[in-house]
């Protein structure tokens, strides 16, 4: 009495579709040939991954280091363990990041000062259209809106770790083309294609 708990022909249909499925996932990452920007909103701040249509990624943060490794993994492909170039707030982290990834060159270096503009609680990216992401939710609006006005900003990413931020930062952008985009804890943007 051998009775077989699942036949050769499921388990055969299961395979083919975990291997198209990871085929597929592989060529269009291959494919993908446009620059684009992934935020994610994590418990102590936010974290920026950037690909560019070289194939080449950074990270910009300043969020705990459990924050920026769960924005890396769900960004950046299984199969990838390069990052271009890394900007977190301390050694501690980069160290970190160094023990699962190897980071980058000086010409990746070069190309993120190109690309963006990285402040204390900002980074602005440089590209048609340009973005400002704000990495802390305790920010002056004023400066907020000095930085919209003198970089021409076009979009705004900010957490929405507080309840009066979103408000706020719909009077100081009042008369400005400015689009608004507020991440509330644990979500991620995905890839916004520039």
């Amino acid at each position: 009495m051998d009775q077989q708990i699942i036949s050769r022909r499921s388990i055969l249909f299961i395979g083919l579709c975990v291997g198209l499925y990871i085929l597929f996932y592989t060529l269009g990452d291959l494919l993908h040939n446009r620059d684009s920007i992934s935020v994610c909103n994590e418990s102590t701040g936010i974290s920026v991954v950037i690909k560019t249509s070289q194939k080449e990624y950074f990270v910009v943060s300043k969020a705990s280091i459990k924050d920026i490794l769960s924005c890396i993994g769900k960004n950046v492909p299984f199969y990838r363990r390069k990052l271009d170039n890394v900007s977190v707030d301390s050694e501690f982290k980069y160290q970190a990041i160094r023990e699962r990834y190897q980071v980058g060159n000086e010409r990746s270096s070069h190309y993120l000062e190109e690309l963006s503009d990285i402040k204390d609680n900002f980074l602005i990216i440089n590209s048609n259209r340009k973005v400002l992401v704000i990495l802390r939710s305790t920010v002056s609006p004023h400066l907020i809106q000095k930085i919209i006005r003198q970089h021409e900003i076009e979009k705004v990413y900010m957490p929405a770790n507080s309840a009066y931020m979103p408000e706020i930062m719909q009077k100081v952008t009042t008369g400005m083309d400015v689009e608004l985009y507020t991440l509330k804890k644990g979500e991620n943007t995905g890839s916004i294609l520039f």
